[in-house]
């Protein structure tokens, strides 16, 4: 499982992201896995659906408090 995966505003828009998952896909596919699920910021959607992912459900989060 992967967490929290970020690319730093200065290193954004270089390739770097699409990179990162491209390599945590094959990790993923080498180990076996059957399904895929991303939480997104806004940027982050933007990227994934650029590499050919889905978009199934908006997530919102929430605190109270």
């Amino acid at each position: 499982m992967f967490d929290q995966i970020v690319t730093e505003p200065e290193h954004q828009r270089k390739g770097l992201g699409r990179i990162v998952m491209g390599a945590l896909s094959n990790v993923s596919i080498a180990s076996e896995s059957k399904i895929g699920v991303l939480v997104a910021t806004e940027d982050g959607c933007a990227l994934y659906k650029a590499i050919g992912w889905t978009i199934v459900s908006p997530v919102t989060a929430a605190v109270i408090g």
